[in-house]
C-alpha cells in the first residue's frame, strides 16, 4: 500500500483562525454550518478539525464583487453593443 503524499498544507483551528482573521469561536460556527470546507481526521464527533491552507484561499476568494469602475465599463461596453 502506497501513501500519496500531497502538497496541501494542514491548519489547526488556531492557524486558520490567524489565515482568515475570524474569531475560533466563529470558526467553528462556519463549520457547524456546513459553510467552511474543513477535514476531521479522527472521524469523531468532538474530535480535531483541520483546514487545508490552500482551500481556506479558494474559499476566501470565492465571491469576488467586481469594483465600480469594472462595473461601469462592463455597462459601457453593453451600451455600445459590444459583449464583454
Amino acid at each position: 500500500m502506497s501513501m500519496q503524499i500531497t502538497s496541501q498544507t494542514p491548519m489547526t483551528m488556531e492557524q486558520a483562525s490567524t489565515f482568515t482573521g475570524y474569531s475560533i469561536k466563529y470558526l467553528y460556527k462556519l463549520v457547524h454550518d456546513g459553510t467552511i470546507p474543513y477535514y476531521k481526521p479522527d472521524n469523531t464527533v468532538k474530535g480535531k478539525v483541520i483546514f487545508c491552507k490552500e482551500e481556506l484561499t479558494e474559499w476566501i476568494f470565492r465571491n469576488r464583487r467586481a469594483s465600480n469602475s469594472e462595473l461601469n465599463e462592463r455597462a459601457t461596453v453593453k451600451l455600445a453593443g459590444g459583449t464583454k
